[in-house]
């Protein structure tokens, strides 16, 4: 009967050293959920990588070719000329500058020069002093303008 005793004391001894082992497990598990991990990588690709994609980031600025239709000191000529080209190209957008001291009337954002000749050649018939230039545009404006 004591081998049985000292038998049944040493099983709940272990019982009891189970359920507190597992209540550890639980709460450290509670409170590792609430540390802060940080990861260092030391991959020269991946922090090219980050450092490209920050600068991407903090730039977010595109070169972009644009036509200007027309440049004059008296802003009612700029607007009877976006008439005219609304009214011959009612798709596309057109936007009205003021650079001291000429009002512009400007139009497209192509990515490449090509596309930007195809469009001038398109309209230099009706708008003569039309002409090409390149201009940095925010991504959100580009994306905006050309509806990507």
């Amino acid at each position: 009967m004591i081998l049985f005793n000292i038998f049944t004391t040493h099983i709940n001894l272990y019982d009891m050293n189970i359920k507190t082992l597992l209540t550890i497990m639980f709460i450290s598990t509670l409170y590792s959920g609430k540390t802060q991990t940080n990861v260092h990588y030391t991959d020269s690709t991946i922090s090219k990588l980050i450092n490209r994609y920050r600068s991407v980031q903090k730039n977010n600025k595109i070169k972009v070719y644009r036509i200007q239709l027309k440049s004059s000191q008296l802003e009612d000529v700029v607007i009877k000329t976006k008439k005219k080209y609304k009214a011959l190209f009612p798709n596309d957008i057109t936007y009205e500058t003021y650079e001291q001291p000429d009002f512009k009337l400007v139009t497209g954002a192509y990515l490449n020069k090509k596309q930007a000749e195809k469009k001038l050649y398109q309209i230099i018939g009706k708008f003569k002093h039309a002409f090409i230039f390149q201009e940095e545009i925010s991504i959100e404006i580009f994306k905006a303008e050309t509806n990507h």
